[in-house]
């Protein structure tokens, strides 16, 4: 083809059926920055974790269009009462009915004329097989064993914040690893848009997904303005250790440690000093 001359054009039409997701083709028309000169392909799933950085899109919000409130587990409805009482939570939850409750922390919401379950409402008190069958990407690997002394409110925080940042629409778990060096916690996600490692401790509070963290705030286990991190450093500081650690923390995890060094004795709070060095529970939330 000589120069100047231009592609022959063809036009077709092409018929899609409506989806409540960004559908692309197969050439990979939609498209990224990669912060050089080109671009790569953006694909169907990250959409929404980028929607959800540039708080677009609350994907915790979102409802579960397949699932019914048959899909919610009486028990966690009420160890979730449970966890108001015992955690100091708003106490006004405790005096609704069920369908109330459901309603008040954004557990369901309206959709077509019925009350359809969230993705907050099924993690929060959906049954084990709701769980599976409309939210596979919920795992959590957990285990309870005996620990060195660490502050109960640092590890809840910790352990909170990996519940309430990771990214919902990825594949992944979230593991909490005892070692002899410490206790490692990392979920699915890196740090949401503005975060950074420089300043994780005085950037404003940003979670990726608003109604999970503003239900665990009102449940009572989650720090109530939202600085949770800065009880984990305080709660640290407080037995003699190091700071936690969160330089292996990548754009697709993110990841803490909990040193377990022998505390300083200089830094350690004075009430702790006579305290046995025998193992405790692992902290729980349950």
């Amino acid at each position: 083809m000589s120069v100047g001359s231009e592609w022959p054009r063809c036009w077709f039409r092409n018929r899609v059926s409506s989806s409540p997701r960004p559908r692309v083709c197969c050439s990979d028309d939609a498209s990224k920055r990669t912060g050089c000169p080109s671009v790569c392909p953006f694909y169907p799933h990250e959409f929404a974790r980028r929607q959800s950085d540039l708080e677009l899109v609350d994907y915790s919000a979102l409802p579960m269009t397949a699932a019914t409130r048959d899909d919610f587990d009486p028990l966690e409805r009420e160890r979730l009462r449970q966890f108001v009482a015992r955690y100091g939570g708003d106490s006004s939850l405790l005096r609704l009915t069920d369908k109330e409750l459901e309603g008040a922390l954004g557990l369901v919401m309206a959709e077509q004329g019925r009350h359809v379950p969230t993705v907050t409402g099924v993690l929060l008190i959906g049954r084990e097989s709701a769980l599976r069958r409309h939210l596979p990407t919920h795992e959590v690997d957990l285990f309870r064993v005996p620990i060195p002394n660490y502050d109960r409110r640092a590890f809840r925080e910790a352990f909170i914040n990996a519940l309430v940042h990771r990214d919902y629409s990825r594949l992944g778990a979230i593991h909490v690893q005892w070692t002899a060096d410490g206790i490692t916690m990392s979920n699915p996600g890196g740090f949401v848009e503005g975060v950074t490692l420089d300043n994780l401790l005085v950037v404003a509070p940003r979670p990726r997904n608003p109604l999970l963290a503003d239900a665990m705030k009102r449940i009572g286990l989650a720090e109530r303005t939202g600085r949770g991190i800065d009880l984990i450093f305080q709660g640290l500081l407080r037995y003699g250790r190091p700071a936690p650690d969160y330089s292996r923390t990548t754009s697709h995890t993110v990841s803490v440690a909990l040193s377990g060094a022998a505390a300083d004795m200089a830094c350690c709070e004075p009430s702790l000093w006579k305290r046995s060095a025998r193992a405790s529970p692992c902290p729980s939330i349950r």
